[in-house]
């Protein structure tokens, strides 16, 4: 029987305890190590940026704290607009010294790059990270949020603070406020009934939208929980919002804003759950018609911890400013890949059953000119063993449009070649016609058969090893892959890190001598699109080696701006966009901060930032779009209703089906459905009763279909 590969984008975590403030990566995939294989580097296959370097690195401050020096799922690189002088704003945590205390720091540039300001935000002598930052695109003004402990109680809060920037002078800040006061938020566990007082929302990230008040902006902050009930005790970070109206008149004259909060009773129901494990792993998003989006994935795991199956690509989304409720949007991101066979009859990867799954949770989120959302993960090859192989990774993009209702997974790096009409994505040892067979089959005494693959590591480390928290944690903790927004040009630009040359050149320098040189850093990986995400480019790198400009530098947790500025038309017609960007120059390679440094002492680094001018090359291909699927669960009619409703949903084929009723706890009122739909249109009328024929009372429920490759949920309300 053939053996089958399923791609599934799924995310792997593996078990571990960090310092406190630092994301836990939970108990989930282990990394194994398969046979030898001859590994290749991606090569290009489509034309890549050109870059002239407008701003060499400028050393902004020596930080020792050289871990995420700035959100985890924001870019803390803000554009100024033109109209309030441009330039940039910054934000980032640090250590003057090692033996200092970490603090959240501004940086300020001005338009034409004369002026670089930077300093602490407060004078607190208090321990603060992860800031996030949002510039209001009307009057220039930034706004901050960070955690950090603002009273005499143990749990952080989330601060927030807003420059003045009167005159375009920056330095001019209100008062220093607690929007998010943990443990005053309670979540009421659906489960029991009871209020959870210990609940620590940190991690914060900053978007700024339309308010539905006259000449007025909105600001959200949404935080996740430290805090985890569920019955494993494995991290599941339900999220709160909280959300404020403000005029420019408000920031130039201090005054207090009034928060309001809200919170997804769903993720709230994954945080308390006690036996299916889910972990969400999303990001905000907010549209210019009063739409949020808590976009990205979640991992799901069986009460006996077995892997589920569930679609796993999510979001959520409140069409009302945040004031509404939530409904959730899913997926499937599983596709086949047959493992490869050698001649004598084995197949690569063992016996096993395998997916692809993401390997990823530090990214950001944006919306297209065209209303859809983006958002870059990482693929790991893994198996049906609750293992994972680090080696065999890949950049792709999910996407979700809001106007059909339907998500899309976009090869990204490294893409299936041209002409590839066999293989829905790219499959690293097909890569050569005539597509579906092996490319290159190899043998030697010691190693037996084994192919030939490209091979990638979208990661600014090499070393899966490198911290001891937990087993391959390193992966967890260093990911960090990021989208700028798109510009009215439709410009947009996606940046990682990758360390595959130095893990070739470091672990086998004997068989690619060609990349010994590249062995004390990692890659910037820059790609561009400039028909709002259709298309990419290949990545443009730059390097320690190749790029003069960063000779003798260490560049990690790098961040472009938020936007690309629009600056011309080269001699050829392709737009050139002017990027900032953000970085950690490091001293020595990996983090000293987290749990365990392989080396002895935090020698620190310097956080810099630098300006390229980017040329969007011509138009890419688009074979490496797929879409997902398509919403198939219709709105009950009537709704409201009394005393019944009927719901619809459309099945693409026969097969099995289920469709459930929830209460706002999230506990289950009655099964409508359950058993094998036909094609087409099928009906099913809910008479307000539960399981037991009982009468339900008044109030807002939900309802979901589940089916073998999809499930998506909507809300009903019955009035009496």
């Amino acid at each position: 029987m053939k053996k089958v590969l399923l791609l599934t984008l799924c995310f792997s975590f593996i078990i571990g305890a960090v310092f406190a403030d630092t994301m836990n990566p939970g108990n989930e995939k282990k990394p194994v190590y398969p046979h030898f294989a001859k590994r290749i580097t991606a090569p290009s296959r489509e034309e890549i940026p050109t870059y002239t370097m407008v701003t060499p690195p400028v050393a902004i401050m020596d930080n020792y704290y050289d871990y995420m020096i700035g959100a985890y799922n924001h870019l803390p690189m803000q554009v100024i607009p033109d109209e309030a002088g441009g330039g940039y704003f910054m934000t980032f945590h640090g250590k003057s010294s090692a033996a200092s205390t970490r603090r959240v720091y501004w940086v300020y540039v001005s338009g034409d790059g004369s002026t670089v300001q930077s300093n602490e935000i407060t004078n607190n002598d208090n321990n603060e990270g992860y800031p996030t930052i949002g510039v209001d695109p009307v009057s220039g003004k930034p706004m901050y949020a960070w955690h950090a402990n603002h009273d005499a109680d143990v749990p952080l809060e989330v601060q927030f603070v807003w420059d003045s920037f009167l005159f375009d002078v920056p330095g001019t800040w209100n008062t220093v406020v607690a929007p998010i006061d943990n443990p005053l938020i309670q979540i009421d566990d659906p489960f029991t009934g009871e209020p959870s007082i210990d609940n620590e929302f940190i991690w914060p990230t900053i978007k700024i939208g339309p308010s539905p008040n006259a000449d007025m902006r909105r600001v959200y902050i949404v935080a996740r929980n430290s805090v985890s009930h569920t019955g494993s005790g494995d991290p599941s970070e339900n999220a709160v919002f909280a959300y404020a109206d403000f005029s420019t008149q408000m920031l130039t004259s201090g005054n207090n804003l009034t928060w309001n909060y809200t919170t997804i009773p769903e993720l709230d129901s994954w945080n308390h759950d006690p036996g299916m494990f889910r972990r969400p792993n999303h990001t905000l998003a907010v549209d210019d018609l009063g739409n949020v989006y808590y976009f990205g994935h979640h991992i799901a795991r069986n009460e006996d911890g077995t892997g589920s199956d569930e679609p796993d690509m999510d979001v959520f989304i409140c069409s009302n400013y945040g004031e509404g409720e939530w409904i959730r949007f899913s997926a499937p991101g599983s596709y086949p890949i047959e493992n490869p066979v050698m001649p004598d009859g084995t197949t690569y990867f063992d016996d096993y059953e395998l997916f692809f799954g993401f390997n990823s949770s530090h990214q950001n989120a944006v919306i297209d000119n065209l209303g859809r959302i983006h958002s870059l993960g990482i693929w790991a090859q893994s198996t049906n063993e609750n293992t994972y192989y680090p080696g065999f990774q890949n950049v792709k993009n999910i996407i979700y449009d809001t106007n059909s209702q339907s998500f899309m997974v976009q090869d990204f790096y490294p893409k299936k070649p041209a002409g590839d009409d066999v293989n829905d994505h790219y499959v690293p040892w097909d890569i050569e016609a005539p597509f579906g067979e092996i490319d290159e089959i190899n043998y030697d005494e010691t190693n037996g058969y084994y192919p030939t693959i490209e091979t990638t590591l979208p990661l600014p480390h090499h070393d899966w090893e490198f911290h001891s928290d937990s087993v391959g944690s390193m992966g967890f903790h260093y990911n960090n892959q990021k989208l700028t927004e798109v510009n009215e040009q439709g410009m947009m630009v996606a940046v990682w890190q990758d360390s595959e040359k130095a893990r070739l050149g470091i672990n086998w320098p004997d068989d690619y001598p060609e990349y010994v040189a590249y062995t004390t850093g990692p890659e910037i990986m820059i790609a561009t699109s400039k028909d709002n995400g259709t298309t990419w480019s290949d990545p443009l790198r730059l390097n320690a080696v190749d790029t003069p400009e960063l000779a003798g530098m260490i560049p990690m947790w790098v961040y472009p701006a938020d936007k690309i500025k629009y600056v011309g038309e080269s001699d050829n017609g392709n737009p050139i966009g002017r990027l900032g960007f953000m970085f950690y120059d490091d001293n020595t390679w990996g983090s000293y901060v987290i749990e365990a440094a392989l080396f002895p002492s935090n020698d620190g680094g310097t956080v810099k930032y630098m300006e390229l001018d980017i040329e969007f090359p011509g138009t890419a291909t688009n074979d490496n779009v797929t879409p997902v699927v398509n919403n198939i669960l219709k709105q009950n009619y009537p709704n409201p209703f009394n005393p019944e409703t009927t719901i619809s949903f459309d099945m693409p084929k026969n097969g099995k089906a289920r469709l459930d009723v929830y209460n706002v706890k999230g506990q289950l009122v009655n099964t409508l459905f359950n058993g094998i739909a036909s094609l087409g249109k099928n009906s099913v009328v809910w008479n307000g009763t539960d399981t037991n024929g009982n009468g339900v009372t008044s109030g807002l429920y939900f309802y979901r279909l589940s089916t073998d490759s999809h499930s998506e949920t909507r809300k009903m309300m019955l009035m009496k």
